[in-house]
C-alpha cells in the first residue's frame, strides 16, 4: 500500500483528456487497473490511486453505469460487500 501510495505521490492518477492530472489528495481508493473482477491482481503493477469519483468512473467505463448503481444499493444495505473490484 505504501509503495502504491509513494510511487502515486498521494494524489488520484486520473487524467483529463487534455493531460491534466486530478488533484485530490483526501479520500483516495486503491483502483484495480484491471479490475479483480476481470481477473486482475492486487499488485503494485495493477494498483493506482483513485479519489471516490474517479474510482467510480472507472468502474462505470468497465461494467456499465447500471451495474455500478445496482451494485452500490446492494453495498449501502451491506456495507461489508463494498469491494467492486
Amino acid at each position: 500500500a505504501r509503495t502504491v501510495h509513494d510511487r502515486d505521490g498521494g494524489q488520484c492518477t486520473f487524467r483529463d483528456e487534455s493531460g491534466r492530472r486530478c488533484s485530490e489528495r483526501t479520500g483516495l481508493h486503491f483502483d484495480h487497473v484491471v479490475p479483480h473482477a476481470l481477473g486482475g491482481e492486487s499488485t503494485v503493477d495493477n494498483l493506482r490511486l483513485r479519489c471516490g469519483p474517479h474510482n467510480q468512473l472507472h468502474a462505470e467505463q468497465c461494467f456499465g453505469p447500471l451495474f455500478v448503481e445496482r451494485r452500490r444499493a446492494r453495498d449501502s444495505a451491506n456495507p461489508r460487500n463494498s469491494r467492486l473490484g
